[in-house]
């Protein structure tokens, strides 16, 4: 028995070749999807029940989950079977991974993970990995369960959209890597072609966009390359009432005049780098475009996206946006103003530190000092009790969590999540506004970390209808940083930003703060981004969360969790002193 499951796309389960058609039941359907995309691990009757039937008696949920369970058995012709696809028992879940099935979703992410780790001098000469990308390419057809919603079921829908935001932003990185890889063949045509896909999932990122235009233009079509950058000026203008960078109008200006050298590598015109070297000819135009409102420093990019229905997180690697003015202007919608990375902290800011003699520090101190004068405690935790109050998931050592000594310091005690599958875990105390979240944290291995500010899971009204979920998204990824503010099921504003590494084996501190709309990251005392929000969450709650690790037996370590009301602009508590 061979079981097929289409999650990229036209979402569709087939056994043995032919589409299942009598499985009409949502739910029954959902926990198919469910159990099989998380198969590396049994799940609990209770928790799945939870899930799928919120806020209903525990005796409801179960019983439903036993009647939902039967006809999916039914279905599948699992009752009896002496290998079934599900695993039961009378506490436990688990779909059976020796079973004859495929999953789209999952493979792709295992190729992504043998590029990784794949043992080759140079991914753009290495054949093998070249047939893995293309592979991959074909596999994913639209987002992960994008035709599929449980309006009652808000954890499922945020599991979907988690999972949804982590495929996404490797699909994102496998076509970067694929037209990489054909340009650096000179295959300028073949690029483009991916590079096109990468617009139509990013229709708003005026660097793939760009990354487009001049591989058109390389490839000798000239017309439709000028017709692109039409388009892209289109949804700049419409979507957020702005002009192209002057990047983007570099590479115009010298693709209309003809001076673009369509038979050399395009990475010099892709590269923004050459184009600050070679400001645009834009005399005369208006001036409140892209750049006013974007800034970043070298190595680093921006964009901004607005995502459609159900489709509300990216992922990006490339460019950097030179900013055109200090000051940052305004959208109509979503306004994003960054820099990176930050001037280090003036004598003034230092002096109101609590340091000690105003001498910044990023040593870890047994948390002397929590907050700044200018701050008020609200939380710790620093699990030293062997507890950790307000999250349930590490402290009944769920979905791996639990709280163990400290490898770099024997009596210190922290928790520890080894990421072995996706685990997102938010605070169940009490909200916070006007404040700032601080955690330490360090990973043994490649892994990829998400910090999260939660809009506290209650719908609220904003200007353009009922939020029923928001968040502040902050991931530090194996390509850099990625921020994403959204609410669904609205659109959402996406900030990509790179060269913001994760060091293994080392710690690390973030500060993450609201105040007054503005949202700051910062990570070891250099400041990631900024965020004017518009239409600022409400008081949220905060979270931590662990992707799946790049490398095999990472670890993930947290310690020193603390948030700290702020009654003025934010300043980070640490700072290199470089």
């Amino acid at each position: 028995m061979e079981l097929t499951f289409s999650l990229l796309g036209e979402t569709q389960v087939f056994l043995n070749g032919k589409p299942i058609q009598d499985l009409s039941a949502e739910k029954a359907r959902a926990l198919l999807y469910y159990l099989a995309v998380e198969g590396d691990r049994a799940h609990r009757r209770e928790s799945l029940a939870e899930m799928l039937w919120p806020e209903k008696p525990p005796g409801y949920g179960r019983n439903n989950l036993k009647q939902t369970l039967s006809i999916l058995k039914k279905t599948l012709g699992d009752a009896g079977a002496e290998e079934p696809i599900i695993i039961s028992s009378k506490r436990d879940l688990q779909f059976n991974t020796s079973c004859d099935h495929q999953v789209d979703a999952l493979e792709l992410e295992r190729i992504s993970r043998r590029i990784q780790t794949h043992s080759h001098q140079d991914l753009h000469h290495c054949e093998h990995c070249s047939r893995q990308l293309e592979t991959a390419a074909e596999l994913y057809q639209d987002d992960f369960l994008s035709d599929f919603y449980l309006p009652d079921s808000p954890e499922f829908n945020e599991w979907t959209l988690t999972k949804r935001e982590y495929l996404r932003r490797l699909m994102v990185e496998i076509l970067t890597k694929l037209s990489d890889i054909q340009e650096t063949h000179g295959d300028h045509k073949k690029a483009a072609t991916y590079a096109r896909k990468l617009v139509e999932l990013e229709p708003w990122s005026e660097v793939y966009h760009r990354r487009l235009i001049a591989l058109l233009a390389a490839s000798g079509k000239r017309s439709a390359a000028l017709k692109q950058y039409q388009a892209c000026e289109r949804i700049l203008r419409d979507e957020f009432d702005a002009l192209p960078s002057p990047q983007t109008m570099a590479l115009y200006e010298r693709i209309k005049s003809g001076e673009y050298p369509g038979k050399t590598k395009t990475e010099l015109a892709v590269s923004d780098r050459w184009a600050s070297e070679h400001p645009p000819h834009t005399e005369g135009t208006k001036t409140h475009s892209l750049s006013s409102w974007v800034k970043a420093s070298l190595g680093a990019s921006l964009l901004v996206l607005t995502a459609l229905l159900y489709t509300i997180f990216s992922g990006g690697s490339e460019g950097t946006t030179q900013t055109g003015s200090d000051a940052p202007g305004s959208l109509p919608e979503n306004q994003i103003s960054a820099a990176l990375p930050t001037q280090k902290l003036n004598q003034t800011q230092s002096d109101k530190r609590g340091n000690s003699g105003g001498s910044p520090s990023l040593e870890r101190d047994p948390l002397t000092l929590p907050c700044l004068e200018v701050e008020r405690l609200l939380y710790l935790e620093d699990f030293q009790d062997g507890q950790a109050q307000g999250w349930p998931e590490i402290q009944f050592q769920a979905q791996n969590w639990e709280i163990v000594e400290d490898p770099t310091a024997p009596g210190n005690l922290l928790a520890q999540n080894p990421g072995t599958t996706s685990s997102q875990i938010f605070y169940q105390g009490e909200v916070f506004s006007d404040a700032v979240f601080r955690v330490d944290f360090m990973s043994t291995g490649i892994s990829q970390l998400i910090f999260i500010w939660h809009s506290n899971k209650n719908s609220f009204l904003d200007e353009r209808g009922v939020v029923t979920d928001s968040d502040y998204s902050i991931a530090f990824m194996d390509y850099g940083l990625h921020f994403e503010r959204y609410t669904f099921p609205l659109p959402s504003a996406t900030l990509l930003g790179g060269d913001y590494w994760i060091t293994p084996d080392s710690w690390h501190k973030i500060e993450i703060s609201t105040y007054q709309g503005t949202l700051g990251v910062w990570m070891d005392g250099e400041e990631m981004l900024t965020y004017q929000d518009p239409n600022p969450l409400p008081p949220g709650t905060i979270g931590i969360g662990v992707e799946k690790p790049l490398e095999q037996g990472t670890m993930t370590y947290f310690d020193n969790l603390r948030v700290c009301e702020l009654t003025e602009p934010f300043l980070s508590q640490f700072t290199t002193g470089q």
